[in-house]
């Protein structure tokens, strides 16, 4: 298996020097469907450059939930709804699950809010938001995952 550090930016650049480096993941191994993590990035650029790079990412885990702050005056700290679904359209075969929308204040897009945003997007039926400790299979994930 390969692990590479691929770049993410917690917030618009205004605010990203505040909140210091963040970083971002691919994991790629033969027979297995290439996984991208976005660590908590807020900027679709960001993603997309990694796209660019790894166009065979089969598998996108996103840290969604809209995070913001008073502090940095309510920017973009992660991935909102219309976001997420930018970065759907990058890689436009692979399964997109929202992860880290729950449990914090600074989520202003929990869960329920995030659902009601793609129900009717172009794209949804690729965007799998997880329930809490349920196992969930990933339906475009390759045979090698489904099977392990």
């Amino acid at each position: 298996m390969t692990v590479t550090a691929v770049p993410a930016q917690h917030g618009p650049d205004a605010v990203a020097e505040q909140l210091g480096d963040v970083t971002g993941f691919v994991l790629e191994a033969p027979g297995w469907p290439t996984l991208y993590f976005s660590g908590d990035n807020s900027e679709t650029a960001v993603v997309a450059r990694v796209a660019r790079r790894f166009p065979d990412v089969e598998i996108a885990l996103v840290c969604a939930g809209a995070a913001r702050v008073a502090r940095l005056d309510d920017a973009l700290l992660t991935l909102d709804a219309a976001r997420t679904l930018e970065v759907a359209g990058l890689w436009p075969a692979a399964t997109v699950v929202p992860i880290h929308v729950d449990d914090w204040a600074h989520f202003s897009q929990p869960r329920h809010d995030l659902r009601e945003a793609v129900r009717d997007a172009p794209g949804r039926d690729r965007i799998v938001l997880l329930e809490k400790g349920a196992s969930t299979r990933l339906p475009r994930a390759s045979a090698a995952l489904l099977h392990a």
